[in-house]
């Protein structure tokens, strides 16, 4: 590649990444308007900034119990993947029997269905299991997701792991569990994060099923409590936009934070043996 295309290359990169930085910037921009400017925002700033409405959301305790359900949500969305989602995916990488290849499939099948076709079956099972305005109906149905995708993802990464090393494992009195434990899984941790990372953003803006599963305002997730900010009469710019900025923070967060293992994640378990 030539220095010129290179730098073509380069400017292409830098223009694709500032056009998807504008909405970002207009919803943070769009929380310090004033009121007044608002209807006619003409300015890339606003001439005096306004801060009434992140103060507003800031004290806002129900905002505050919203971020915490989202959280539980999120976090309780990883842990399922974690625990039956990882355990899955190994059983099928070591698994040559036919109802291997059938799982796969049932799970793909399964990632495909939207989430609207998952709610009300959902919603009859858990209303007959007495699950109703329950947060842990929340968690088993960002499962249904959350496990499946685990599984799928991390299917290539156990396949590539050299069976060697855990008959080494074996040779030295680890049990199959034990194997899992402290050989495959320790392996795999650049593939957990990355797939974990995005179970967490699933879980953490669910709308849909904690629409439905829940009808107590104090067991509603941030992408429900959002909704309360647009009234019947008109939308608190100032607070819907400081609250989605509050809201994609975490988010954001979590992939600053695991950015070194979803590099390293992308690239290993591309191979399939």
């Amino acid at each position: 590649m030539s220095n010129r295309t290179r730098w073509w290359w380069i400017a292409g990169t830098y223009t694709l990444a500032g056009v998807l930085v504008i909405p970002i910037y207009w919803l943070l921009v769009t929380s310090i308007r004033q009121p007044a400017e608002l209807q006619a925002a003409s300015t890339l700033w606003p001439r005096h900034p306004f801060l009434g409405g992140w103060s507003d959301v800031l004290t806002d305790a129900s905002f505050g119990r919203n971020l915490l359900n989202s959280l539980l949500y999120g976090v309780g969305g990883v842990v399922l993947g974690l625990l039956f989602g990882a355990g899955i995916a190994y059983a099928i990488a070591r698994s040559r029997a036919r109802w291997a290849r059938i799982t796969v499939f049932a799970m793909l099948i399964l990632q495909t269905f939207p989430s609207v076709m998952l709610a009300l079956p959902l919603f009859i099972l858990f209303s007959k299991m007495g699950l109703i305005n329950n947060p842990f109906a929340v968690i088993i149905a960002i499962g249904t997701k959350t496990i499946p995708f685990m599984a799928l993802m991390m299917r290539p990464y156990f396949a590539d792991l050299p069976k060697a090393v855990e008959e080494a494992a074996e040779i030295d009195g680890c049990t199959k569990l034990g194997v899992l434990r402290r050989v495959v899984l320790p392996l795999t941790v650049p593939g957990m994060v990355t797939v974990s990372a995005f179970n967490f953003v699933t879980g953490w803006g669910d709308l849909l099923f904690s629409y439905t599963l829940l009808m107590d305002e104090k067991l509603q997730p941030v992408s429900v409590g959002l909704y309360k900010f647009m009234g019947q009469y008109g939308v608190d710019w100032n607070q819907l936009m400081a609250a989605s900025v509050i809201a994609a923070i975490p988010t954001i967060v979590v992939f600053f934070t695991s950015q070194r293992f979803l590099v390293s994640g992308t690239v290993s378990g591309s191979t399939n043996e």
